[in-house]
């Protein structure tokens, strides 16, 4: 699932069609899906995950790339 500000939770979560928010992204995983990434920014919002698995993975840019650590 991807999140970026000023995306749209109601959407697929896609590149294309990212969620706005990291819970909304949470939101729609399942299949096996554990991942979320998350470009650069603010989210002013509570993120619970102790009762899924998940993986977030922040620090994207506009072209879902960032740097090497």
């Amino acid at each position: 699932m991807f999140v970026k500000k000023g995306g749209n939770d109601g959407g697929a979560c896609t590149k294309a069609a990212p969620c706005g928010t990291i819970n909304g992204g949470i939101a729609k995983l399942g299949g096996g899906r554990t991942h979320v990434y998350v470009q650069a920014g603010q989210y002013d919002e509570i993120v619970d995950v102790a009762s899924r698995t998940v993986e977030i993975y922040g620090g994207f840019d506009g072209n879902w790339l960032r740097r090497p650590r």
